[in-house]
């Protein structure tokens, strides 16, 4: 069996150094985004989204089985409350987007809040939704 070259020993050795060195990158870039790139006012502020959404949540519920259910007077549009009290749970329902929908109406439309409230309840959701 005839032995390798230098000159190829060396060009593998450069080729796992190479690949060693796309990892050690990969991992920096990763850690870098993970530190730098989620500011610490969003995540704050997409933690209280997620809170307050929970808390809108429960008191949906609440009031759907004070009503029997019936909230609406159109049955197709009544949404089942055992349904809806786990719309927030891992796995999302087919409630969740419109719950999140309901709690956007109200912070934007009852309480008249502003487009960047509705975007942040959004992207807090969908966050919350993609690390499940």
């Amino acid at each position: 069996m005839p032995r390798k070259s230098n000159g190829e020993n060396l060009q593998k050795k450069k080729a796992r150094n190479e690949l060693e060195r796309v990892d050690a990158l990969q991992k920096s870039g990763d850690e870098f985004v993970k530190k730098y790139m989620v500011v610490k006012a969003i995540k704050k502020a997409y933690q209280g989204y997620i809170r307050r959404g929970k808390v809108f949540l429960q008191q949906l519920v609440s009031k759907r089985r004070e009503m029997q259910g019936h909230m609406c007077e159109d049955k197709e549009v009544d949404l089942p409350a055992d349904e809806l009290e786990v719309a927030f749970d891992n796995p999302p329902n087919k409630y969740s987007a419109t719950v999140v929908e309901m709690f956007i109406t109200q912070k934007c439309v009852k309480e008249s809040r502003k487009g960047q409230t509705a975007e942040g309840i959004h992207a807090a959701w969908c966050e919350y939704w993609d690390k499940m």
